[in-house]
């Protein structure tokens, strides 16, 4: 009985080793991770120990006494000490000192000043994806870059908003040019600050690569986006961030984010851990219709491969992973004629974007329309410039043949001076009309 006994546990460890094995060379394999020995047995314990806290919690999710799912993504062979760290996810150590500093008096928006009543004029739910005010997602790759996405994020869905322009703007251009550490982390205030003073170039003119680079903006600040101030949310109030998001747009935040590291679906309600290292932008807030769980829209920068394709839903009311422990923040627009590029393409395209300058719009002018419709415009300008060049061209050629023709003639004049025929000519006296006869 008692070899039985052995045999039957010896075969359920070779099982269960070569099942791990299995499992570890499949997420090698997927993810395309390479370690030596020793880093390979490091974290292959890592992945173990994810891997059972994330069928625990799968398996109360199939029983229904959670409202989230996890899964195996590219974080499971790495700790939440280093998903907490700089290197993926990126905020550095908030001081509020950029140049434009605030204290404890500062103008914080809560929701409630100038002549803002949250009860009447803040929507019950609002998705600015929906509103064309939010661009695509982004992958930050492993460069702690999460406070640059946060700010272009924030400035990308005031440009729309304002001006019903959506095109992504340049988080290598903060990582490379803004006074802080770039890929070892930065501060959303700080990039703001230097979008102030410098403008934002597009990602397009300025593509993202992950790593800190030598600053290439320059004096011209020709096809980039401006901001005319900001300001912070008051802090440990998600009422005033609701108002905020609503009434403003996407707004970004600072979170804990060790235990969102496997998300994958639903609405996260766990507990988190740790510090408040990584930045998100929030792009609203809705509620289930089933039982009224309040919940708030999250776009992160960790790829469409994460979470509900880059997106996450985290539960309201209840400040979960510090969601408002941070002062959130949020820019402001004022003068539009900061925006050199795009407002000049407005101007000269007049009312036939004027109706199509608000959000309120199903149909949201997109940098690609805009320029569409510019690209049409200056075709039918350079026809007409064509033919005007065509017209002045044959009157100078007019012009000048007149010219020549006149010297020459002079000329001629000069040195050949024309005799007239005297024989039949008419004595003067004789032109007085009494002797003229018919």
């Amino acid at each position: 009985m008692m070899s039985k006994i052995i045999i039957l546990f010896a075969i359920g460890l070779v099982v269960n080793v070569f099942g791990d094995d299995y499992e570890w060379s499949e997420y090698k394999k997927h993810f395309h991770k390479r370690y030596g020995y020793t880093e390979n047995n490091k974290r292959r314990a890592i992945f173990e120990n994810n891997l059972e806290k994330i069928k625990e919690n799968n398996n109360n999710y199939n029983l229904g006494l959670v409202s989230y799912k996890l899964a195996i993504n590219k974080f499971t062979d790495k700790s939440p000490n280093e998903i907490s760290a700089k290197y993926y996810t990126g905020l550095g150590n908030k001081k509020l000192s950029g140049k434009r500093k605030r204290d404890a008096s500062y103008n914080s928006f809560n929701g409630f000043e100038n002549g803002i009543d949250d009860s009447s004029n803040v929507p019950e739910s609002i998705d600015w994806r929906a509103k064309g005010a939010v661009t695509d997602i982004k992958d930050q790759g492993e460069c702690g870059s999460c406070w640059s996405f946060g700010a272009t994020g924030v400035i990308e869905g005031q440009m729309a908003i304002h001006y019903g322009i959506l095109e992504s703007l340049s988080a290598q251009q903060l990582i490379d040019c803004v006074y802080c550490s770039g890929c070892d982390g930065g501060n959303v205030d700080d990039a703001f600050d230097y979008v102030m003073d410098y403008g934002l170039m597009t990602s397009e003119d300025y593509p993202y690569e992950g790593v800190n680079g030598e600053c290439k903006d320059s004096s011209d600040k020709s096809n980039r986006a401006f901001i005319d101030g900001y300001d912070f949310v008051k802090t440990n109030s998600e009422e005033a961030l609701r108002s905020a998001v609503g009434l403003i747009g996407p707004i970004s935040v600072a979170i804990q984010p060790e235990a969102i590291m496997n998300y994958e679906k639903g609405i996260f309600d766990g507990a988190c851990t740790g510090n408040l290292s990584h930045v998100v932008l929030i792009v609203g807030y809705d509620k289930l219709v089933a039982d009224g769980t309040s919940y708030w829209i999250i776009k992160n920068s960790w790829g469409t491969d994460w979470g509900e394709n880059g997106y996450m839903r985290l539960r309201m009311g209840k400040n979960l992973c510090g969601i408002t422990t941070e002062p959130p923040n949020y820019a402001k627009i004022f003068n539009p004629k900061r925006y050199n590029n795009i407002t000049n393409k407005r101007s000269t395209l007049g009312s036939i974007l004027k109706e199509k300058a608000t959000l309120k719009s199903d149909q949201p002018i997109t940098a690609n329309d805009l320029n569409n419709i510019i690209s049409g415009t200056n075709n039918i300008i350079n026809i007409g410039n064509i033919y005007l060049i065509m017209i002045f061209s044959l009157l100078h050629l007019v012009v000048f043949v007149a010219i020549i023709g006149g010297i020459i003639f002079y000329v001629w004049r000069r040195f050949y001076p024309m005799n007239y025929p005297q024989g039949n000519a008419i004595p003067l006296q004789n032109l007085n009309p009494a002797n003229l006869r018919d």
